[in-house]
Parts: structure tokens; sequence; C-alpha cells
């Protein structure tokens, strides 16, 4: 085996290693945050966040921030930092890279209608004629 070929095998087995180290890391976190996160989805991909959106994220020392709402994304020397504003609108900013960020969408009073209407239904209070 050439000299190109092991270093092409080296990073594909680091690549793979690390993709599955972070895929564990994940479904650790989510297990150990479930409530906290219990509505949020993990993304990996800046594009599948978008504006007003909820933001928590969580980081190297495994620890889970609340974040807030996403009001910019910045791009500077290649990383990705998200503006977020907490509900008194204190600005963090955060690195996507450098964070495990976790997305919900924007809730809107329809959608909180909707959910305690069928979580009424879900209830079982009416009976049901056979």
């Amino acid at each position: 085996m050439d000299r190109k070929t092991q270093i092409s095998n080296f990073i594909d087995d680091y690549y793979n290693n690390w993709e599955e180290d972070k895929n564990e890391f994940i479904e650790k976190i989510s297990k150990k945050f479930y409530k906290e996160l219990e509505k949020y989805i993990f993304v990996d991909n800046i594009n599948d966040i978008k504006l007003g959106g909820y933001i928590r994220y969580v980081n190297s020392c495994e620890e889970l921030k609340w974040g807030g709402i996403l009001k910019k994304i910045i791009i500077e020397n290649d990383k990705h930092y998200l503006l977020l504003a907490n509900k008194y609108n204190n600005i963090t900013r955060v690195c996507f890279e450098y964070n495990y960020c976790f997305y919900r969408n924007i809730v809107t009073r329809s959608d909180k209608l909707r959910e305690i209407f069928i979580s009424y239904l879900d209830e079982d209070k009416y009976p049901v004629d056979n």
C-alpha cells in the first residue's frame, strides 16, 4: 500500500470514528436533557435553521444552555455565529461549529391553541357512543 492510500484510509477511519462519536454524544445528550430538548431537533447544518426559531445548545462541558430566539447569523473567519435573544432581549453570540445546537420552529398562538385543543381531546373527557 502506498503512502497516499495509507493517508486516505487514515482520514476515512478518523472521519468515520468522529461521526460515530458525535452520534453517540448526541444520543447521550438527548437522553440526559430529554425533558428540556423534548420538542427540539439536533441540527448539524446551518441551513436547517431559520431566523425566529428557538435555539438551545450544549457546550463542550456538556452544559445545556437555553439560548433564545435566533435573531441573526454572522459569518466570520469561516465560522457561523448565532445571535440569540432571550426573553429580556439580552443578546448572546454562539459559535455554531463549537456547540451542539438544537432547534425548534417558531411557535405561534394558533400552534399553542392547537396543542391545547388536542391535549384536551386526548384526555378522554367525552364518552364515545357505540
